[in-house]
This record gives C-alpha cells, sequence and structure tokens, in this order.
C-alpha cells in the first residue's frame, strides 16, 4: 500500500520539536540552572578584577533573546566555572593565567575610568557652556508667565511653558468668540419661534423647540465660557504679579557680578589677553556714511584706536583723535620708565669704565664716577 501524506505526517509527528508558547527565559529548566550558574561563577571567582567582569558579563548577556546565543553564552560560563574549580583546586598554570587575566582587567578598568573621567568633564563644560545666566535685566509679567529675569541661554521648558502658554490663549479667544456667536444664535432662534407662535391659533401651538426650553441650549456654553473666564482671569492674575524681593536682590547681585566681571575682562584686555569682545570690538567700523568719506590713513587710525591699550602708539593716536582714556598720563609714565632704563643703562657703562681705569692705574678712588 502505498503511503499518503496524511499517514506520513501522523508518523513525523512525534519527532517534531515541541515549542511552548512560553518564552524560554521564563522557564523554570532554563532559569533555575542559569542562576545557580551565575552563583557558582561569583562564588568560585578567585580575584575581585574577575568578580566584576562575570557581573558585567551577566548584565551584557541579561537581555538576549536569541536561543542559539544563550546557548553560548552558558557554554562560555560553564567553561569559566570548571577553569576557576580547577585554578582554586591547585592548578598552578591556570592560577597564573588568571593572575595575568585579572591584571588585564585592572588595566581596563582604570583605562575605562580615566575615559569616564574626561567624558564626564566635557559634559560638565558643556553645560556651562550653554547654562542660564542671568543678566541683571527685567523680564515685565505678562498674561503668559509671572515675573522674570533675563538670561542669556534661557531654559528651553522655560520658553516652551510660554509659547504653550500664547497658543493655548489663542486658542481660547477663538473658542470664546465662536461660543458668543453661538448663543447670540440660539437667542435669536428663540425670539423667532417666540414670534412665530404668537402667530399660531393656540388650539394649533406645539412646544417649541428652542423657546421653551433656551436655558438647556445655553448652559453647555454657558459651562464653557466660565471655563474660559477663569483662564483669562489666571492669566490676568499674572500680568499683575509684583516683583518679588527676592527675585530684585538677585537681578541687583546679578548687575554687580556683570560690572565686576567686565571690569576683569578689560584688565586682562589692557595686559594683552584677547578676548572675544575685544575681537568684536576690534571688528567694528564707524558707519557707512562715515566710512565712505573717510582717506585710508583715517581708516587705519581709526582701527588702531580701537585696540584697548593707552599707552605709546595707541595713545598718540587716541590723543590725537580725541578718544577718551581712562588714564591719559600713562604714555608719559611709560616714556619716563624707558628713559630710566636707557639711563641706567649709561650709568652702569660708566661704572665698567672706572673700574678698568683703576685696574690699569693701580688707583684706589673709591668715587663712581657719576
Amino acid at each position: 500500500m502505498t503511503p499518503t501524506r496524511e499517514s506520513i505526517r501522523e508518523l513525523l509527528q512525534p519527532l517534531q520539536r515541541a515549542r511552548p508558547r512560553t518564552p524560554f527565559w521564563n522557564i523554570p529548566a532554563h532559569r533555575t540552572p542559569t542562576l545557580k550558574l551565575y552563583r557558582n561563577l561569583l562564588r568560585e571567582a578567585p580575584t575581585d578584577a574577575i568578580h566584576f567582569r562575570i557581573r558585567l558579563l551577566w548584565k551584557w548577556n541579561k537581555h538576549l533573546t536569541s536561543v542559539e546565543k544563550t546557548r553560548n553564552a552558558l557554554h562560555q560560563g560553564y567553561k569559566y566555572l570548571d577553569i576557576f574549580r580547577r585554578a582554586n583546586a591547585g592548578d598552578t598554570r591556570l592560577r597564573v593565567l588568571l593572575t595575568r587575566y585579572s591584571n588585564l582587567i585592572d588595566v581596563r578598568c582604570e583605562k575605562q575610568y580615566w575615559n569616564y573621567l574626561a567624558a564626564k568633564e566635557l559634559v560638565w563644560r558643556a553645560k556651562l557652556r550653554y547654562r542660564p545666566i542671568v543678566t541683571g535685566g527685567y523680564f515685565p509679567s505678562s498674561i503668559y508667565h509671572k515675573p522674570l529675569p533675563r538670561m542669556i541661554n534661557q531654559p528651553t521648558k522655560l520658553s516652551q511653558m510660554i509659547r504653550w502658554r500664547y497658543e493655548a490663549n489663542e486658542r481660547r479667544i477663538k473658542r470664546h468668540q465662536t461660543y458668543l456667536e453661538t448663543i447670540s444664535d440660539l437667542k435669536i432662534d428663540a425670539r423667532a419661534e417666540e414670534a412665530a407662535q404668537k402667530k399660531i391659533p393656540p388650539q394649533l401651538r406645539k412646544d417649541g423647540v428652542f423657546s421653551g426650553c433656551l436655558d438647556d441650549w445655553l448652559s453647555p456654553y454657558q459651562e464653557g465660557m466660565d471655563l474660559m473666564q477663569t483662564a483669562f482671569d489666571s492669566g490676568t492674575a499674572r500680568a499683575r504679579t509684583p516683583y518679588p524681593q527676592p527675585l530684585l536682590d538677585q537681578l541687583k547681585a546679578a548687575r554687580k557680578e556683570r560690572v565686576l566681571n567686565k571690569t576683569k575682562e578689560h584688565l586682562r584686555e589692557l595686559r594683552g589677553e584677547i578676548t572675544p569682545s575685544l575681537l568684536r570690538k576690534l571688528r567694528k567700523g564707524p558707519p557707512a556714511s562715515v566710512l565712505s568719506k573717510m582717506t585710508t590713513r583715517q581708516r587705519l587710525l581709526d582701527k588702531i584706536a580701537r585696540n584697548p591699550s593707552e599707552v605709546g602708539f595707541v595713545a598718540i593716536v587716541k590723543q590725537r583723535l580725541g578718544r577718551g582714556m581712562r588714564n591719559p598720563k600713562a604714555r608719559f609714565v611709560e616714556d619716563s620708565c624707558r628713559k630710566r632704563l636707557k639711563l641706567d643703562k649709561i650709568a652702569q657703562d660708566i661704572r665698567k669704565d672706572n673700574a678698568r681705569k683703576r685696574l690699569g692705574t693701580g688707583t684706589d678712588d673709591s668715587r663712581d664716577g657719576v
């Protein structure tokens, strides 16, 4: 008898692999031996570094869902467990091998630790770069927010809050206008219906659609308008909020700090440091209407006069152009210092010449000759 497809399928059915409906990582036949293997590996680990490595590998492989990858990871774990037990039993070669492996882990951990510190520092610097800085200015209150300080790099969440309230208020205004128009239309329909009812004989009159139950028609819109009015009142209260005293103290301290920072920055510029504000100042020029009438020499002098220095040729140019200087006498102090250095050099040359003459003539003259 020739076997049919159904008979072959019935013969092969017992040999088919039964796939459980539950994932393998939830089956006790897999979970219990795996946890036991993990505990034995931690218990048999010869050093703290290897102990840490086992925990790290287990954390990486914790979320494996592939049967093949999970089988390979478990096979590697049993292999490690056998090596640990043999080393603890007295195998010298495996002990030396595990010691070298532990030292390698220590070196890699130290390298990763320094990489972590460098990455943490970079994150901190990026955070400082974009941190909010209070400028000392006022941000007047409005229906969208209470009084706030002016800030450089204003927090994104604050900007999003103001934007969201602005859009919500716009939608609320449009909805309020729509409700007013709807209520007006309902009242007009009710009056028209009442006027029509008066013209109909009493025996033919029926209950009106609007005239008899106008309040029921208007109540949903009135409730919505009450809620919108509450939101409008909240915005008005925010706009009328006065500046709190802690905010005023913060703004005052910020203005003082700004003056101190600008003063320190100017002193650094005088010492020769190139700052971003100095570069912006040097790149500036007179207005186009003035620049078009200036000669090449005047443009050069204007560019030199924008330098923060108040000595040397820059001071001469500033004095010639009538620019203001904090210390107009600084140029003369510098010139006197140069002259004193020149005189000191001349006096030193005279002393050397006199000493050479005394050695040549053999006289004992105590005078320096100056």
